[in-house]
């Protein structure tokens, strides 16, 4: 499964509501703009219309919750690339948390994201 769809997967059971919100196509410009490092003010600011560019709040959440989906997983590949051996949900959760400015929201997603720590290291 490419890094994209595992990013999907995570997401809908992440954040469910917000994903029946924006749905595939939103999560797929929330992909791209996180892997180009586009701010998601730019992303607002630059959109034409469309309810899903209505839900600004939702569109943050998503925006942040696949940002931070993103970054576990490219840790994960450089730990396991690293090391021959994949990292247990500390040394994932250290790194992100090194990666990124911590906030409290940053926090939250990050606590979210357990499950997904926890499968991926038990692949």
């Amino acid at each position: 499964m490419e890094h994209k769809d595992k990013v999907k997967e995570i997401v809908k059971k992440v954040w469910r509501v917000q994903y029946r919100a924006l749905g595939d196509a939103s999560i797929n410009k929330l992909y791209e703009a996180v892997q180009a490092e586009k701010p998601l003010d730019e992303l607002l600011n630059s959109a034409k219309g469309g309810s899903s560019f209505d839900l600004h709040s939702a569109w943050q959440l998503m925006y942040e919750a696949v940002d931070l989906t993103v970054n576990v997983l490219a840790l994960y590949t450089i730990f396991n690339q690293r090391h021959e051996q994949p990292p247990n949900k500390k040394e994932v959760l250290q790194l992100l948390r090194e990666a990124k400015r911590g906030n409290a929201y940053s926090q939250l997603v990050i606590d979210k994201l357990d499950v997904l720590i926890d499968e991926i290291a038990e692949k």
